[in-house]
């Protein structure tokens, strides 16, 4: 967190800066500072197969079954796969789901597209739903995201 801050306020100080020499020079260091970071951190560990298999099912369509029957079809009570899932991937088996949706409508998404159709196939249960969503993952609204270009995916 302090590593990833820091590069932040340098990524924004070297946005402003007007000299070209500085901006490379500092572009240059920003590289070398993530690659000392890449290549120092320990390898990720390894999820625990049910929680594997919780992302998988969500990921690949079954992200509409109650906990209880994907905590069942895990091989896990709901209580584990819950706390496990936060635990390890970092945030609540909901908002997983969420974030999983709004990204299948936003790489499905093209020019023209009717968004609502969209949301509701992919499994949002309103357009309020997904708008929440947008904002909370991609940090503006459905219509901001469209005058944008769309250029945002997760």
């Amino acid at each position: 967190p302090a590593a990833a801050r820091r590069t932040a306020e340098l990524c924004a100080r070297l946005a402003d800066e007007p000299h070209a020499h500085r901006r490379n020079l500092g572009l240059a260091w920003l590289l070398a500072d993530a690659w000392r970071q890449g290549s120092s951190t320990e390898p990720a560990a390894r999820l625990p197969a049910q929680v594997e298999q919780a992302i998988r099912l969500i990921q690949h369509g079954s992200d509409d079954l109650p906990l209880a029957a994907l905590a069942t079809a895990c091989g896990v009570s709901p209580a584990w796969l819950s706390r496990s899932f936060a635990r390890h991937v970092g945030m609540p088996i909901t908002a997983f789901r969420a974030r999983t949706r709004l990204a299948r409508v936003l790489d499905g998404w093209r020019p023209g597209d009717n968004l609502l159709h969209l949301a509701l196939h992919a499994g949002f249960g309103s357009y309020n739903r997904f708008h929440a969503a947008c904002r909370r993952w991609v940090g503006c609204s459905p219509r901001a995201w469209i005058a944008a270009g769309g250029a945002a995916r997760l």
